[in-house]
């Protein structure tokens, strides 16, 4: 019994015993023993075929110059100088900063004159364009004012008074001014005596030009309808001139009058003569009598108060005289805006219109000239300076480009 349980323990494995492996009994592959020195290089983590490292202390290899030091992270190949510089300034970093605040303070500078460059040239604009319509709302306000303090017939009888209540034949004879004479263009005597060779009347003129002023050759040669006028000038300049309109004009119709009428052409205004500067006085006078029917207002008369009060300059007429001016003579001037229906409506309404006019058909230099009336899509004209002009009939198309300023006018 014994033997058999002997030989079946032999025949079954114990418990716990490995299987035997399908290699078992084969040869085994013969492991390589190292060296001691091998086993140390092992041991370090390093393959025993890899050459051993060179040491970078004490005992590095003379063939290889050594390294330079690094100073605080700088590269060696930077300039020694350099490198001192930057890393001996313990100071460096606060002076960054100061620097940094300088340009951001220069950046901050140039950022606010630019803005304030932009700033100023935006106003300006805005005063070039709204700089007109301010001077039309002051105008309205004083004239506002003014009405508060005084009624329509004081402003007439006021008026009158400030103009020197000339009345008809009240005009001073006075010394005309010393116009220049003797010195106009040839092309233009040229013209008179092609003009007028065969006019008896014009003989005086082409016979003795030296005794006319050359601005009344020039409005000579321009006008011919001024031939009496001109002719007239060496006799009748200093004479005192008897001015009665009352058989002439009636009241809501505005009279056509002319700058260069004999009765008031040869009186003063300013350094020069209502025949030649006198457009805007003129203008003014036609529509006083047609709104009011005061014939002392004639041209003269609104001449000297203009003149009085400050209304002449040197290059003609102040377009205060058609709003102040006009308040203070008893009659109220609004600007209209460059516009046909606003004109064609005041005009339909009963407000003539006077415009202040720039180079054109009506003038070489500047010029004033009364709307009266408006037909068949035509404006009606009273130019005070030509016949020719106040006989046509102007569409908008052709007068808007050469109008200036405009006003329209009323009791």
């Amino acid at each position: 019994m014994r033997e058999l349980a002997r030989q079946q323990t032999q025949r079954r494995p114990s418990e716990g015993a490995m299987p035997k492996r399908a290699n078992q009994g084969q040869p085994q592959r013969q492991e390589r023993r190292y060296s001691e020195q091998e086993t140390g290089r092992r041991l370090e983590g390093r393959s025993p075929n890899r050459p051993a490292p060179r040491r970078r202390a004490e005992g590095y290899s003379s063939d290889r110059p050594a390294p330079r030091r690094r100073i605080e992270g700088r590269s060696p190949d930077r300039p020694e100088a350099r490198r001192v510089r930057r890393t001996s300034d313990s100071r460096q970093p606060e002076r960054m900063r100061a620097e940094k605040r300088v340009r951001i303070r220069k950046r901050q500078i140039r950022r606010r004159r630019a803005a304030r460059l932009l700033k100023g040239i935006a106003a300006a604009a805005i005063l070039v364009f709204l700089l007109p319509k301010a001077a039309g709302f002051a105008s309205a306000l004083g004239k506002g004012i003014f009405s508060l303090f005084a009624s329509p017939s004081a402003s007439v009888e006021n008026g009158t008074a400030a103009a020197g209540n000339l009345t008809a034949g009240s005009i001073p004879a006075g010394q005309a001014p010393v116009l220049p004479q003797g010195g106009v263009d040839a092309q233009i005597l040229e013209h008179l005596r092609e003009t007028w060779k065969d006019n008896p009347e014009a003989a005086p003129i082409l016979e003795h030009p030296e005794e006319y002023p050359d601005a009344l050759l020039e409005l000579l040669s321009k006008r011919p309808e001024t031939l009496s006028f001109v002719l007239h000038y060496p006799s009748q300049k200093n004479e005192k001139q008897t001015i009665d309109l009352s058989g002439e004009t009636t009241q809501g119709t505005l009279p056509l009058l002319y700058q260069w009428d004999e009765r008031w052409g040869y009186g003063r205004y300013g350094d020069s003569i209502v025949a030649l500067s006198g457009c805007g006085p003129t203008c003014l006078s036609m529509v006083l009598i047609g709104l009011t029917g005061d014939v002392s207002l004639h041209p003269q008369a609104v001449a000297v108060f203009s003149e009085e009060n400050g209304y002449r300059t040197e290059g003609g007429t102040a377009w205060d005289l058609m709003t102040l001016g006009a308040a203070k003579l008893g009659i109220t001037g609004e600007e209209l805006p460059l516009d046909e229906g606003r004109m064609t409506e005041a005009l339909r309404q009963g407000h003539p219109i006077i415009c202040s006019m720039r180079p054109g058909d009506f003038t070489d230099t500047g010029h004033f000239i009364v709307l009266v009336g408006y037909e068949d899509g035509a404006f009606l004209v009273h130019d005070p300076n030509s016949v020719e002009n106040s006989r046509a009939s102007w569409t908008y198309e052709q007068i808007h480009g050469q109008i200036k300023n405009l006003w329209a006018y009323s009791l």
